[in-house]
Parts: structure tokens; C-alpha cells; sequence
């Protein structure tokens, strides 16, 4: 992910995404954390990440939901891993 300017000075953020058998990411201190959920397991790996810290984390949770009801039980884990931290949940 990275924070990119434009040419009128306005920022935005990118995303890219990578295929791994485990979780490695960059341990850190970081601004903005962004999770959303989804009923794929990858979305819950990020709970793996012992040393992946920031001042705001945001779970972003979209209404879409899948029939086996892997998608609550992702919501459930993320919002778990994100209360002691204090941070904010948006449902969309």
C-alpha cells in the first residue's frame, strides 16, 4: 500500500495484493490500518501480525454477505482483534 500524490497535490491511497503461504508483513508502527472483511479467509490473516501496530485501524464492513456465513463469523474476528486497540468500524 502506499500513499501517492497526484498533480493537484491531492493524496490518495493504493492497494496491491500478494499470493503467500504465510502472513508477512511489514511489522511496524503505522498511521492508518485499513481491514475489511469479506468470506474469504485471507481477509483474517492480518490477526497474525504480532508486531503490526497504528493509531487508527479502520474495518471497513460492506453489506454483501455469502450464504455459509463465513463473512459474520471474518466480521466477528476482526472486530475482536480490533476492539482492545480502540478503533473505529465502518459498515458500508
Amino acid at each position: 500500500m502506499s500513499n501517492t500524490k497526484c498533480e493537484y497535490q491531492r493524496t490518495f491511497v493504493a492497494g496491491s495484493s500478494r499470493r503467500a503461504t504465510s502472513v508477512e508483513l511489514d511489522d511496524g508502527f503505522f498511521d492508518v490500518a485499513i481491514y475489511t472483511s469479506s468470506w474469504d479467509a485471507r481477509c483474517v490473516s492480518i490477526v497474525e501480525a504480532n508486531q503490526l501496530k497504528s493509531n487508527l485501524g479502520i474495518c471497513i464492513c460492506f453489506n454483501t454477505r455469502d450464504k455459509e456465513g463465513l463473512r459474520d463469523k471474518h466480521d466477528i474476528v476482526l472486530n475482536n482483534y480490533l476492539r482492545p486497540l480502540k478503533n473505529m468500524v465502518l459498515s458500508i
